[in-house]
């Protein structure tokens, strides 16, 4: 499917279009194959408003280029912060993480235990990826 076979409404096609800051006529961009974007993950947008900051483009308006890419930046440090935080993201080491587990597991039998896999290494694997308890939360921020 085409870009233009995709956005039949000109006003969508080029907000479209101007949120890709593509480098291709828009005309051009139209008779293109339809690509489904995707948020920039925060290093990318950190990364764009530092590339912005150092190498703004020639034919364009620096300051609004910057602008829009920290606004970008913005938006990604928001979904950022949006996301839980995982066990895994708690701990800073691997020592710190199996010691918490191991608190963790000492309060529980495995039969009333959420991350009861089977096997302590499944366990604790279960653990890791999962959500950080609200107090563990708290603490971090």
């Amino acid at each position: 499917m085409k870009n233009i076979e995709k956005y039949t409404n000109t006003k969508d096609a080029l907000d479209a279009y101007n949120k890709l800051n593509s480098r291709e006529l828009f005309e051009t961009w139209l008779e293109l194959e339809f690509e489904e974007t995707r948020e920039q993950s925060l290093l990318e947008a950190a990364e764009a408003v530092i590339d912005e900051w150092y190498h703004p483009q020639q034919n364009a308006t620096c300051l609004n280029d910057l602008c829009e890419k920290i606004v970008d930046l913005k938006k990604a440090v928001e979904r950022e912060k949006r996301k839980p935080i995982r066990n895994c993201d708690k701990y800073n080491t691997p020592e710190d993480a199996s010691k918490a587990f191991g608190l963790m597991c000492e309060n529980m039998t495995c039969a009333r235990c959420p991350y009861n896999q089977g096997s302590a290494f499944r366990c604790k694997f279960a653990w890791l990826y999962d959500k950080a308890g609200k107090e563990e939360r708290n603490e971090q921020r």
